[in-house]
């Protein structure tokens, strides 16, 4: 556990869970919008709860987190043979599950993690799209984490998140752990789905629009003789729409990317947006992709280092014309940056976020991103069009569209704050 000690003690307190890697810069810059919002809301001591280790803690102490604590539950740890076989760590992980909730019946002070709920005033689960979709494992997982604020009775809210498309027994474990809490969609798409198996959930928009980095971006002039494409790609998991067109769409890009350096003369910057584990690594297909570059186009193609936060990422989007992105948040992070993009349309939160700002017009479908051709000229017309004050009032859109979430906050603060009164009296 590390501390930061400058607010120890002070209330309300606040629990952050579900907030994902530090590696993910999307999941970054969404809880630097959350605790920017947070300190604007009344919280006088923000605590994560940390999923992988320390290496992430220092990066969230750096946003303004006062605390950071570890998961009660975490599906990345454990021995490593276990973690090979998918029925034995199911198991492993179901037998975890059930003793985190004797513990959290009977003792919950015996556990640090379980200390953090019982200690907060208010427990929020941020992230970004951690619910829905086919698999019921991860379901549990990251719903475990709502479910022990009910458990250790702590007020709990859900922040704009996207839930996708659920199977039917994910819709049986988001319904009941869903349960009684206020819950927002940050897009329409989630609230209908919610609704529909009974969750009253409220839209409200996107919390990286309210990061500190989330500036109206400086005026910029551009010149089109020296075009700067980013490229911000990703691996897909099987339960995502372009898993079946992963081969084509890589393809695609190399011919994209050969074709904007030959025809073009255009420079490439390459950006991993996330360098967590597994398919969340996006080194792993940048590899792939230089790796089918021709000899004469590689010298044009610079693969960027690893950026180390939100202002860094910011940083090295300013330095393109425009961005190729197979991540929502990399386009995001590069409106920032003052910098249009091309978003492969991936999961539904894609053109679900960018529509409630204006911007469902820079999304294109999977079907589409395996047009090289029409990619390119995508790409080279955002460019050329590329309209700096329509991107500020984007994110000034993004902002004020996150007010339901924030008024909601306010008051679950306010009245922790009461409540705290009431007992030192």
């Amino acid at each position: 556990m590390l501390v930061n000690s400058t607010r120890a003690g002070q209330s309300p307190r606040v629990l952050v869970v579900n907030a994902y890697s530090i590696r993910n810069l999307g999941d970054a810059v969404i809880l630097d919008g959350l605790i920017a919002v947070l300190r604007s809301a009344g919280a006088r001591r923000i605590v994560v709860a940390v999923p992988h280790g320390a290496d992430e803690a220092s990066p969230r102490l750096a946003m303004g987190a006062d605390e950071i604590v570890p998961m009660p539950f975490d599906l990345s740890r454990g021995p490593a043979f276990i973690r090979r076989f998918y029925p034995v760590h199911a198991m492993y992980a179901l037998l975890s599950l059930a003793a985190v909730t004797v513990v959290a019946f009977l003792r919950p002070s015996s556990m640090v993690a379980l200390r953090a709920y019982v200690r907060s005033d208010l427990v929020i689960s941020s992230g970004g799209a951690y619910l829905g979709g086919p698999r019921p494992g991860i379901n549990l997982a990251t719903a475990f984490q709502i479910v022990l604020a009910r458990i250790l009775n702590r007020p709990c809210v859900i922040a704009p998140v996207t839930v996708k498309p659920m199977s039917a027994p994910v819709r049986f474990i988001v319904a009941r752990a869903l349960k009684g809490i206020p819950v927002f969609g940050r897009d329409h798409g989630t609230v209908a789905r919610l609704r529909r198996i009974g969750i009253p959930a409220t839209f409200s928009g996107d919390l990286a629009f309210r990061s500190r980095a989330a500036e109206p971006p400086r005026p910029r002039h551009r010149s089109l003789e020296s075009l700067c494409v980013a490229l911000a790609p990703r691996q897909f998991g099987w339960d995502t729409e372009p898993f079946a067109r992963r081969a084509e769409l890589e393809a695609a890009t190399v011919r994209v990317l050969t074709t904007l350096v030959r025809e073009r003369g255009a420079r490439i910057l390459v950006v991993a947006q996330s360098t967590a584990t597994g398919l969340e690594d996006d080194d792993a297909e940048i590899t792939r992709l230089l790796s089918r570059l021709a000899p004469d186009v590689a010298p044009s193609v610079r693969r960027l280092p690893h950026a180390r936060s939100v202002d860094e990422a910011i940083a090295q989007y300013a330095e393109a014309d425009v961005l190729y992105a197979y991540r929502l948040h990399a386009a995001i992070t590069a409106l920032m940056a003052g910098t249009p993009s091309l978003v492969i349309d991936y999961e539904p939160k894609v053109r679900g976020v960018l529509s409630t700002v204006g911007l469902g017009d820079w999304v294109i479908s999977s079907a589409e991103a395996s047009d090289p051709v029409m990619v390119e000229g995508r790409l080279v017309g955002l460019a050329a069009r590329a309209d700096q004050a329509e991107m500020r009032l984007s994110i000034e859109r993004g902002s004020r569209l996150t007010s339901p979430f924030v008024v909601e906050l306010e008051d679950m603060l306010g009245a922790a704050a009461a409540s705290a009164s009431g007992s030192d009296a």
